[in-house]
């Protein structure tokens, strides 16, 4: 019961997330292949193939191509593969991971600029914070309130202290809070945005080498770009 809880405390977060982009753009989004009259297996030219292309149920794989909202419910219509035909469905009957795609899918094109804000590490960018609540131990652990209700103490993983957090969204981002972020990326982070292959420079077991060479890539980098990229890359 408690795993079950989670998982749907989980999907409330996506799907609140999924509704507020949807008010934002007039109840209705539509993907990449709305207007194909085709599919094909070498079709790459497009990112969104990459998080949307999934299975569904007992259908197969699946293109999720239109989200949209009828009479205040999520729905969505997607494309068959094996068969081309075009269905429509409840966003409940995706599975979390497909809803999280969704979600990852939505923030490359920029549609989280201002709907989902990321707190920030006050020392080190990190996004990986976690913060003390109560919960209701006889209730598969529901939450009560937060322990510290009357600050923003929070503890960062990546520098592992108590801190707190100052909270962005893609205007107000300080650019040097966005270089931070960068240094401390993860390998498979820097490789996506600089082109770069770790594995290509030989002796570097703590990849001191190939992070800096990244950090030369960065930055010559305009301010704009930078924020381009921790847009697309940042936790969410």
């Amino acid at each position: 019961m408690i795993v079950k809880a989670e998982l749907d405390r989980i999907r409330q977060y996506l799907t609140d997330m999924l509704l507020s982009v949807l008010i934002d753009n007039k109840k209705y989004i539509s993907t990449y292949y709305s207007d194909k009259g085709h599919l094909l297996d070498n079709d790459v030219d497009t990112l969104y193939e990459k998080f949307i292309y999934t299975n569904f149920g007992k259908e197969g794989k699946i293109i999720i191509t239109d989200i949209y909202l009828e009479k205040e419910r999520l729905k969505f219509k997607y494309i068959h593969v094996e068969r081309g035909f075009d269905s429509a469905d409840f966003i409940h009957c995706l599975s979390i991971e497909s809803l999280y795609a969704i979600i990852k899918w939505l923030q490359l094109q920029n549609y989280l600029d201002d709907v989902s804000p990321v707190k920030h590490c006050y020392f080190c960018g990190g996004t990986n914070l976690q913060k003390l609540a109560w919960v209701d131990a006889n209730a598969d652990n529901k939450f009560i309130e937060f322990y510290d209700n009357f600050d923003n103490t929070v503890f960062c993983k990546k520098c592992r202290r108590n801190t707190g957090y100052l909270e962005y969204n893609k205007s107000n981002t300080p650019v040097e809070l966005i270089d931070r972020w960068f240094n401390s990326a993860s390998v498979s982070i820097l490789e996506e945005i600089t082109g770069l292959s770790a594995k290509s420079f030989k002796n570097d077991e703590d990849h001191s080498a190939f992070r800096s060479k990244c950090i030369q890539f960065w930055n010559v980098l305009t301010e704009t770009a930078k924020r381009g990229h921790w847009i697309r890359a940042r936790d969410i």
